[in-house]
């Protein structure tokens, strides 16, 4: 038998039966093709609706999964919008205390600058040179003191050098080049 569900008369098995169990095969093969097409119709019903139901599983996952993306990304723009909100506060909230700092350093330096003399540069160069001086003096002075240590019988006149406490007018700058007496 063919796969056709009609028997063919160009098939050269097909033998046409007498009338009347000519009738009875033509209703069998009738039935058969019925119940063929029946079932044929079932599986594809059933195809069909395995088809839908997978169909509306898709559209769903692809619906939860739009909702999840837009979900995400309002969340996601919310939360840069925190963020900036945030970053602009602790950026205004630096300026005030950095404005502040600024201008407690500003007043520091007020003060400072009140309490300091102008000429301190000069105050220190001039004390530099009077403790040089000093130096000076204080190594002679021990120079003079080795010398007549070692000879105590011999008298000498001692050279007008000023205390260290009286500041005289212009002392005597010595020549580091010549030697101390």
């Amino acid at each position: 038998m063919s796969n056709s569900p009609y028997s063919s008369s160009s098939d050269p098995a097909f033998n046409q039966p007498s009338g009347k169990s000519s009738t009875a095969v033509q209703s069998v093969d009738l039935d058969r093709t019925v119940q063929t097409i029946g079932m044929e119709q079932t599986r594809l019903d059933q195809e069909l609706q395995q088809l839908r139901g997978r169909t509306a599983a898709l559209i769903g996952l692809l619906v939860g999964l739009m909702l999840l993306v837009v979900g995400g990304f309002t969340w996601l723009t919310l939360e840069l919008q925190n963020i900036s909100q945030d970053e602009q506060q602790d950026a205004s909230n630096v300026d005030a205390a950095l404005a502040n700092r600024v201008e407690q350093l500003e007043e520091q330096i007020t003060d400072l600058s009140q309490a300091v003399p102008g000429n301190l540069t000069d105050t220190l160069r001039s004390n530099q040179t009077t403790l040089a001086r000093i130096q000076t003096q204080l190594q002679q002075l021990t120079t003079q003191i080795k010398a007549l240590e070692q000879s105590p019988s011999l008298v000498q006149p001692q050279p007008n050098i000023p205390l260290p406490n009286a500041a005289p007018a212009s002392p005597p700058v010595p020549d580091p080049s010549q030697p101390n007496p």
